[in-house]
């Protein structure tokens, strides 16, 4: 007799699997992006104290989530197809 509780999971199903396989998002984006908006709105406070930045960076920041949320690799993706745009052009 088996109990429901002893089901047998998977070890690709581990959340140690998981940890070594899957993207690392930074506030549910990538790093590099998460970066980049940083960058942004750091350059126009700093330099032009410009304040309103913020609510466009977070707003970058939401879009960014929302393409990352079901692709992690979404922007690097993105990335190198920018650079062989004309190979994959139809």
């Amino acid at each position: 007799m088996k109990k429901e509780d002893d089901e047998v999971i998977p070890f690709y199903e581990l959340p140690l699997y998981h940890a070594m396989i899957d993207k690392i998002l930074l506030f549910g984006a990538p790093i590099k992006m998460i970066f980049i908006n940083i960058m942004i709105a750091f350059m126009f406070i700093m330099y032009f104290h410009f304040f309103y930045i913020l609510l466009v960076t977070a707003g970058l920041h939401w879009a960014i989530t929302k393409l990352s949320n079901n692709d992690p690799q979404f922007f690097d993706c993105l990335l190198v197809y920018q650079g062989k745009k004309k190979y994959y052009s139809t």
